[in-house]
């Protein structure tokens, strides 16, 4: 049988590679090696703990925040409650307090009509009464046709009246705008077109400045 011959450079890398089985071996490459699969596992449980308490962080602020708002609307459900509560008792222990409170209010009512009542009397559009005004002027247009009424108050209106066979035309001009806009309203108007009507037995036609 003849032996194999082996080619130089595949002798050449044989020295190399058992050197390298030795070092692989070796307790101290396999200490290295431990070391470094600890540390990679120590990041990684770090890093899992790190978000496992990121998590529970949030959980208890949200649980915090609920809690706080939960407990706010209960004080001021209680609040709510205890006011209606003590309401409830003033009126029913106390109803001396209730008429007070009620004769207060009717006091208070009753002294507002009473201003009211002053101030329709100072008013000089309340101080216009359509029936007297009306027989003023009736009674002045059968002798002028331009003339000037003096009301209780001081103001005064300007007439001018022109007269026709069939009808009499009468034209207002108030001294004061409150007058006028009270005269300018229709309810006023009709009332002292029948009056003057009914004076004159004639037709009128109404009309303010």
């Amino acid at each position: 049988m003849s032996d194999i011959s082996v080619p130089n450079d595949v002798l050449s890398l044989a020295e190399p590679i058992e050197s390298l089985k030795q070092v692989l071996d070796t307790g101290q490459f396999r200490s290295e090696l431990g070391k470094r699969e600890q540390l990679e596992k120590k990041r990684n449980d770090e890093a899992k703990k790190r978000q496992k308490n990121e998590i529970a962080e949030h959980h208890r602020v949200e649980t915090v925040r609920r809690d706080k708002h939960q407990f706010l609307r209960t004080i001021e459900g209680r609040n709510a409650k205890l006011k209606s509560d003590i309401d409830d008792a003033q009126y029913a222990n106390f109803p001396l307090l209730k008429n007070m409170e009620e004769r207060e209010h009717q006091g208070q009512k009753k002294e507002q009509e009473e201003s009211d009542e002053r101030s329709e009397i100072s008013d000089p559009e309340a101080l216009f009464e359509a029936e007297g005004f009306a027989e003023q002027i009736a009674g002045i247009a059968r002798e002028e046709s331009i003339f000037e009424i003096v009301l209780p108050d001081g103001s005064t209106v300007g007439v001018v009246a022109k007269l026709h066979p069939r009808h009499v035309d009468y034209v207002l001009d108030p001294s004061n705008g409150s007058l006028g806009k009270k005269l300018r309203q229709r309810p006023i108007q009709m009332e002292l077109k029948g009056h003057l009507e009914q004076r004159i037995g004639k037709q009128v036609n109404l009309s303010v400045t």
